[in-house]
């Protein structure tokens, strides 16, 4: 398993998806993080994707401009557009959010 940290800006705000295959009543938190990272080039845009129960409990902060830590696990998916073209996007599937920024006290949920 890979581990990935991820320090960043939210870039817009989280939404919730339910999976009516699921037999657990735990909600997908999806929302993205605008990582600046050390290096020259354009940020790069994670799409975060967090499962768990406190989930929706931490659903009204993740809001857009809000600087969180992820760590999670990096997935790859390929797929492949209504025109054909071949796609890949990069997923981040979230195991601890962590609020920071200017706050003395820092909230994390894991």
């Amino acid at each position: 398993m890979n581990i990935t940290v991820v320090h960043g800006i939210i870039n817009g705000d989280a939404e919730v998806y339910c999976n009516p295959k699921d037999d657990k009543d735990i909600p997908l938190i999806v929302f993205y993080v605008k990582d600046y990272g050390d290096h020259d080039q354009e940020p790069m845009v994670w799409q975060i994707k967090f499962k768990k129960t406190v989930g929706m409990d931490i659903l009204p902060y993740l809001k857009n401009g809000k600087e969180v830590v992820v760590n999670g696990s990096v997935k790859l998916k390929k797929y492949i557009t209504s025109f054909g073209a071949p796609r890949e996007r990069v997923t981040l599937e979230a195991k601890f959010v962590e609020f920071t920024g200017l706050a003395k006290n820092r909230e994390v949920a894991a």
